[in-house]
């Protein structure tokens, strides 16, 4: 079995490179939809300061309240959550001591509000949510099905630094999204055009093998040849004779480009005697190619 296996490759070498690299195309795919079952993307579409200008005036005090109390240093931060996983994110998945959580370095939460939720969903929000007054917001547990988000809006006191996502989900992890726009990422289409490339260059060696045309049996002859007609085929003449004599070696083969009257005269096979052990094969003196005149 393992002997008519490698004949088999062997014989069908080009195939065989194509069927593993189609085969290895596809696994490194259905591995990397395994490997991103459960994943957890955030965005930051806003994280920028409140406040007016000219800042320099003492004409007017301008003052952001929130709930009577005076915000200093005011900013705005909207951050997306979404699952870009192939399965869906249930409630157990993310446990409670280590729920999905923003930080904000350097500044205190002050208010949030989920502006985008799936329907059904906002209804599981506990009334206690937000918890403020630390540099965290720790996001309610809810369930996300494929490419569901939520949209969670922040007021901060304090200079913008920066927003980060923590937590843990089970048989998951949490990616930062930094695409540009709703589109596949760079990433994601240089990966993609990679796998595609692969699968077809595959394809094309299954259905086409390389070495498929020049595999073709050759019947050589080894001897002398003289070939004489027109000089105007002679350059068409030694590229053939070049390809006939790099599959033959044992072949010599002459161009003559004497003229076609020569050729015509030359068409009857003069001097053909039986093969020796020198030459092995029929030794032809003179023959026409096409183009001589008849």
């Amino acid at each position: 079995m393992i002997s008519v296996l490698a004949t088999w490759i062997g014989d069908h070498l080009e195939a065989f490179v194509g069927m593993v690299t189609l085969v290895l195309s596809v696994g490194g795919y259905l591995l990397s939809l395994w490997l991103r079952r459960k994943r957890v993307t955030y965005r930051v579409h806003l994280d920028t300061a409140i406040g007016v200008a000219p800042h320099d005036t003492d004409m007017i005090d301008v003052r952001l309240t929130n709930r009577d109390e005076t915000v200093d240093e005011p900013s705005l931060a909207l951050v997306r959550i979404m699952n870009t996983g192939s399965t869906s994110i249930k409630v157990t998945d993310v446990p409670r001591d280590a729920p999905l959580t923003l930080r904000f370095p350097g500044r205190t939460v002050v208010d949030a509000q989920i502006i985008e939720v799936a329907d059904g969903v906002r209804s599981m929000i506990g009334k206690d949510w937000p918890e403020t007054g630390t540099a965290e917001l720790a996001l309610p547990r809810i369930p996300l099905n494929r490419r569901d988000r939520m949209k969670v809006l922040v007021l901060l006191s304090g200079k913008p630094g920066g927003v980060d996502c923590t937590g843990f989900v089970t048989d998951g992890k949490i990616v930062r999204d930094t695409t540009r726009g709703n589109g596949p990422s760079r990433r994601s289409l240089v990966l993609g055009g990679v796998a595609f490339t692969l699968v077809g260059a595959s394809i094309a060696l299954l259905l086409n093998p390389l070495g498929s045309a020049s595999s073709a049996q050759v019947d050589c002859v080894s001897g002398d040849v003289v070939i004489t007609g027109s000089s105007a085929f002679a350059p068409v003449m030694r590229d053939v004779l070049a390809a006939y004599t790099q599959a033959c070696p044992d072949a010599e083969v002459r161009v003559e480009g004497r003229g076609a009257s020569t050729g015509c005269a030359s068409w009857t096979p003069r001097a053909a005697t039986t093969p020796s052990s020198a030459s092995g094969g029929w030794r032809w003196r003179t023959t026409p190619w096409p183009g001589s005149r008849t």
